[in-house]
């Protein structure tokens, strides 16, 4: 059978009503329901050939809690444990819906109750009566709306019609009429006081609700309990999100994992690590998430909390990056937003900016930042904690995720990566230089760090051509570039600036180049150095080697 919920424009409530219409059939037919996003409508399929003759009972078994010693427990878990209680998942699906109700305790998540209680151990018992009491009106107004002897799900069904789906439209409601929603399952619904003009409604307290659509109000908080999740962040915010799917099997027990207070976190990389564990394999194993969407709130005690921000991440850039390299990537971003403030190598706003935003100038400043960080590196400080969490992005890693990226134009690093001589030569040259000499290499990249002018820049790559020639004799395998990378880098230095075109370079120095195949086998170590012929005949074997096509070059 199959069954069509028409969206309503608002992103968050759209996902959590059609995720409650999969979860409420799946309880009732104890069997997997496909949901697939179709533009302006979601379908849902199952395998059952009539609708089960389900009465208002079956919320009981939908809306079960915990006890308070199952939510106690949850302090012996790790914050990465996956092995939630389907019960307990509930709770705090719940707490976070409806955390702006003044009725319940104000704890947005599991994570705030239990750390709340350290203070307070009555909360949690207190916390579960409320959330029950208001499951339990909840079911008492659903069951006014059945027609006596008509199964109740038979009802709810016939909204949503593959062929003639009903259309959701808000309205407002007193709370003692029926089932409000609450701005928690989308900033859309909240309400504010102010309006271009006055209509005498100052003083009448209304709330929305779905009135076209005679369940759609409690199907919404039915998604929001299990997909909805909230989490405490800095300053006192609190990060809203729901995955947004493109294809999900929805089953009885399908439920997001729960998220951990992160005080260290500002709103954005706390989203954005929630997006990077939603493509994980461990909780993205049934469905394919196409966005997360989200908004940050600013509680205000007991006063009645604000929307700050909302907004989308797109999730479908990490599926093009799921392959090698990318892969890597994603893990390496994943471990890199987990650790804490004391932890972290350099700073994470220009990473966290470009995964929200997708701009490719964030993208490089991110690059550059992570530059100057090895750079700035000494030995004692590579050996310390943070040095070593320092992970050199590989050529192939930069160019995967840029072409990701959203630019109008291209950058200076976009175009420069397209080559392989000029710019990008004298980069992979001054990566050799720091393994083979770094206090040379030092040297030349802090002066590159003060240029301003074309001929400071012209004097200092004569003098890293120079110092590269004299390497070469030592190790034959040392990339020198050639007059004509000199000549291709200068049209780069007109086109975007000695001063850009000399960050580039300190940039280029510190990307890892892994090798394409296998590596080369090296001749043994000669005591002292060669002469100018020896190294000339290791130029003219090089040069005839690149010559010859891959399979006859050994």
């Amino acid at each position: 059978m199959e069954w069509r919920v028409v969206k309503t424009g608002i992103e968050m409530f759209d996902a959590l009503h059609t995720y409650g219409i999969g979860v409420v059939v799946a309880y009732a037919t104890n069997g997997p329901v496909e949901v697939q996003d179709e533009g302006c409508s979601y379908r849902l399929s199952c395998q059952c050939t009539a609708v089960p003759q389900a009465t208002v009972d079956l919320l009981d078994e939908v809306f079960q809690l915990p006890a308070p010693e199952e939510v106690l427990r949850m302090e012996q878990y790790l914050p990465s444990h996956a092995s939630i209680p389907l019960a307990v998942a509930n709770l705090d699906g719940l707490l976070a819906a409806l955390f702006t109700r003044p009725d319940v305790v104000r704890c947005c998540s599991l994570s705030s109750l239990l750390h709340r209680h350290r203070y307070d151990p009555s909360v949690i018992e207190r916390a579960i009566a409320s959330v029950r009491s208001i499951c339990t009106n909840w079911k008492t107004v659903t069951a006014r709306e059945v027609p006596f002897a008509s199964p109740w799900l038979g009802e709810l069904l016939k909204d949503y019609d593959a062929v003639r789906p009903r259309q959701p439209l808000p309205g407002v409601i007193r709370r003692d009429e029926g089932i409000t929603v609450a701005m928690t399952l989308d900033p859309s619904l909240g309400y504010a006081s102010r309006q271009p003009r006055s209509d005498g409604r100052l003083t009448w307290k209304v709330n929305l609700t779905i009135r076209s659509g005679r369940f759609a109000a409690l199907l919404a908080y039915i998604g929001a309990m299990r997909f909805l999740r909230a989490q405490s962040v800095t300053g006192g915010l609190i990060a809203y999100s729901v995955p947004v799917a493109a294809t999900l099997t929805l089953h009885p027990e399908s439920a997001r994992l729960l998220l951990w207070t992160r005080d260290d976190d500002e709103p954005e990389q706390a989203l954005v690590l929630q997006a990077l564990d939603l493509m994980s394999d461990r909780s993205h194993p049934q469905g394919g998430w196409k966005a997360l969407s989200y908004q940050v709130l600013k509680a205000q005690g007991k006063q009645q909390a604000i929307a700050l921000s909302r907004g989308t991440i797109d999730l479908t850039r990490f599926e093009r990056l799921g392959c090698c390299p990318g892969e890597q990537v994603l893990r390496y971003w994943q471990h890199l937003l987990s650790l804490p403030q004391s932890a972290r190598p350099y700073e994470f706003q220009h990473l966290v900016d470009a995964l929200v935003t997708s701009r490719r100038e964030a993208w490089e400043a991110h690059l550059f930042e992570v530059a100057r960080a090895v750079l700035a590196q000494t030995a004692s400080k590579k050996r310390n904690d943070q040095g070593a969490r320092l992970r050199l992005y590989s050529l192939s890693e930069v160019q995967e995720v840029s072409a990701a990226m959203e630019s109008p134009l291209p950058t200076p690093l976009s175009a420069i990566l397209d080559r392989k001589d000029g710019t990008m030569r004298f980069g992979h040259a001054l990566r050799q230089l720091r393994q083979q000499s770094p206090s040379l290499a030092r040297e030349i990249l802090e002066d590159l760090e003060s240029i301003r002018t074309l001929d400071q820049l012209a004097d200092m790559l004569t003098r890293a051509m120079q110092v590269c020639e004299v390497m070469e004799a030592k190790s034959p395998f040392m990339i020198t570039p050639s007059d004509a990378d000199l000549k291709a880098l200068l049209e780069d230095v007109e086109r975007f600036g000695a001063h850009t075109i000399a960050g580039l370079l300190r940039l280029l120095s510190t990307l890892y180049y892994p090798p394409a195949g296998k590596r080369p086998i090296r001749q043994k170590a000669r005591r002292g150095a060669p002469s100018s012929l020896n190294s000339l005949n290791w130029r003219r074997r090089r040069a005839a080697l690149k010559s010859l096509p891959s399979q006859h070059r050994k």
